[in-house]
């Protein structure tokens, strides 16, 4: 899990939520917090300082940030390239 990258997906597998859970901890579907998730969406400003506040600072505005770019070049949570898990 390239936890660095993908801070929120680590979150919500570090807390065992479904994206269901995750999505109504900031009032959202789970199908947009999926896409928060992997980068394929980017929160508004509210939602994000939202995002922060219920992970308790575990996500970040630049972990945010460096989702979208992430998925923007192509890399996935369980990437082994991009989580430096490549042997």
């Amino acid at each position: 899990m390239d936890a660095h990258n993908f801070p929120l997906e680590a979150f919500r597998r570090k807390n065992a939520l479904s994206f269901e859970e995750l999505g109504a901890l900031f009032d959202k579907s789970d199908v947009t917090a999926r896409r928060y998730a992997l980068g394929i969406r980017v929160a508004d400003a509210r939602t994000a300082e939202k995002i922060v506040e219920v992970t308790g600072g575990a996500v970040t505005i630049e972990g945010l940030h460096r989702t979208r770019l992430a998925f923007l070049a192509g890399r996935k949570p369980d990437d082994p390239i991009a989580s430096g898990e490549a042997a």
